[in-house]
């Protein structure tokens, strides 16, 4: 008898957090958070203090930023452009983020795509052959892992432990032996759960020896890290040795979208060769706007929030450190605090300090180890000492 493809559906214990799934109570999964986005928002009709957003250096909450909000939408409405950028979707307006966003990553040149996920994966779809290897950090995120699969090629994916340079040098060592095409190295440049940063001065030393192509995707870094707000690659001063660099506007940028900076040969062919921007609608014009308004914040006043956001999450790290906690001490700007203990375990903990008032994601496997939990935490240049005194109480509580 034929079976029914839909079957899995029905079974609880099948797929992704299936407990989670059975829970279905918008607590610990897809919880409702209400308010315009900032440190103080609603959850459950009380007051919390989140340390769950993505808007690192608060630029959503900038004067300019909310101009240049209002303005496109009685411009443009939160519809325009129609089309994909290929036929109807493109403007004057596109043209010039991607001008400036290469400007400001001092690049040649750049390319949008509808978000960052969608664009990560069609670049990679985009520049493998048959005949080419993609050699991929095992910790690599979602999108990156997607974007070698789509290839349709397993047999030519390789991965090395995770910012395990020694690895990564044996693994292009036995890709050397077979090789018949290019070789593709893709990493994050700082991991989103972790905040650790990819070895990258290292692995552009391993290039002229093994000959491959380097594909980062800094979604983490890029606004926030470096001399020049430039992301990791600026602050391990490789910038210019990084063939390929990924970016999302709705980490630093606080909007919606993704992008990538390159020399404008390879810009170009990816412009006319990512599937998954060819084929979808154009990124609309409220976040090329307010994409536009941020690039004008972070020239005026960039290096001073910059400054403010790493002494936040430098005095979070090192009092959460001062009460005994496991906390993660990377580059990036997320904090994990690492605990034991199983799933029942890990909604104990988020209860309580939801109960205090201290919003906070959790992460459990399959993202991390089993027996293994993460608090994520995401400071920002919106939050103050106060916050931090308030978050560290309620983790002492636990």
């Amino acid at each position: 008898m034929a079976s029914d493809i839909f079957e899995k559906a029905y079974d609880k214990d099948v797929g992704y957090f299936p407990e989670l799934r059975a829970r279905d109570d918008h607590y610990y999964i897809q919880p409702i958070l209400e308010g315009r986005p900032g440190p103080r928002m609603l959850f459950e009709g009380k007051e919390v203090l989140v340390w769950s957003l993505n808007s690192y250096l608060g630029l959503h909450d900038h004067k300019l930023f909310r101009q240049a909000e209002c303005e496109a939408l009685s411009i443009y409405g939160s519809h325009s452009p129609m089309g994909s950028r290929l036929l109807t979707g493109n403007s004057r307006e596109h043209e010039e983020l991607e001008q400036r966003l290469a400007s400001f990553l001092n690049s040649e040149s750049a390319n949008l795509y509808p978000n960052g996920y969608l664009g990560v994966m069609g670049a990679i779809q985009a520049l493998l052959s048959p005949q080419d290897y993609i050699v991929v950090d095992s910790g690599a995120h979602a999108c990156i892992v997607d974007g070698a699969m789509l290839t349709g090629r397993t047999g030519m994916i390789r991965s090395y432990k995770h910012n395990d340079i020694n690895d990564l040098e044996f693994v292009l060592k036995q890709v050397q032996r077979t090789r018949k095409g290019g070789v593709l190295v893709v990493t994050e440049g700082i991991f989103g759960m972790t905040s650790d940063g990819a070895p990258l001065r290292d692995i552009v030393a391993l290039k002229q020896k093994y000959e491959f192509r380097l594909l980062v995707d800094d979604a983490h870094g890029i606004g926030v890290l470096g001399p020049h707000g430039r992301g990791l690659a600026d602050l391990q001063g490789v910038s210019s040795d990084i063939d390929l660099l990924m970016g999302t506007l709705a980490k630093a940028f606080s909007g919606f979208g993704g992008f990538s900076v390159s020399n404008k040969v390879v810009r170009d062919y990816l412009h006319f060769n990512v599937r998954t921007a060819i084929f979808t609608k154009s990124i609309p014009h409220i976040y090329v706007k307010t994409a536009l308004a941020c690039l004008d914040i972070l020239q005026r006043e960039g290096s001073d929030r910059r400054r403010r956001l790493i002494v936040i999450r430098d005095s979070l790290r090192k009092k959460l450190c001062a009460s005994g906690f496991d906390v993660g001490m990377g580059p990036g700007i997320v904090t994990p605090v690492y605990l034991k203990g199983d799933l029942k375990e890990a909604g104990r903990v988020v209860k309580t300090l939801r109960n205090q008032g201290i919003f906070v994601s959790v992460v459990v496997f399959p993202v991390v180890p089993k027996g293994t939990i993460l608090m994520r935490l995401v400071p920002t240049f919106l939050h103050n000492e106060e916050d931090i005194e308030e978050t560290v109480c309620a983790f002492n509580n636990i």
